[in-house]
């Protein structure tokens, strides 16, 4: 799908990266607890308050974050049942991951350079695809970019657009 958007100048800030290697829907929906999330499966694109029950069928990603906007979570979903999790916190935060009995993958957690920005999508009147619900096109999205040889981009709905 084509989308246009506004965006705002973007910044650079220090975060921790937490990455987890194999995880089961039960162990990375631990890591969601206490955040909002959206994801885009076969039944159109989701955007709720609190982590779905059962795994997303058809997802590839599922992006969380929690009440503050300082944990943000990146699930990919890979063969049946397989996710990978990538957590950001802000550099300074303790492990605050401990609680949710995950176990790190090796060389965890690592301190990062992020770009962070915010934008606002728009739906062109042309389009492959089906338009967006006015629940996303009239929100803001904080994007926060890990760039690297693997780049992550993790993103957000601000609670207040």
């Amino acid at each position: 799908m084509t989308q246009t958007a506004t965006e705002t100048a973007a910044r650079t800030t220090t975060r921790l990266l937490h990455g987890y290697g194999r995880l089961t829907w039960p162990q990375a929906r631990a890591l969601l607890s206490g955040c909002a999330c959206t994801w885009t499966d076969f039944d159109g694109i989701h955007l709720q308050d609190t982590p779905p029950d059962e795994l997303p069928v058809a997802a590839t990603h599922l992006w969380a974050w929690n009440r503050t906007g300082d944990r943000l979570v990146r699930l990919r979903f890979d063969a049946p049942g397989i996710l990978y999790a990538a957590v950001l916190t802000p550099a300074a935060a303790d492990d605050v991951l401990d609680a949710a009995g995950v176990p790190l993958a090796p060389g965890f957690p690592e301190e990062v350079t992020v770009t962070e920005r915010r934008t606002i999508l728009r739906d062109p009147q042309e389009r492959s695809a089906a338009a967006l619900p006015p629940e996303f096109t009239e929100r803001t999205w904080h994007l926060v970019e890990v760039p690297g040889e693997s780049p992550l981009t993790f993103v957000r709905a601000d609670p207040d657009s």
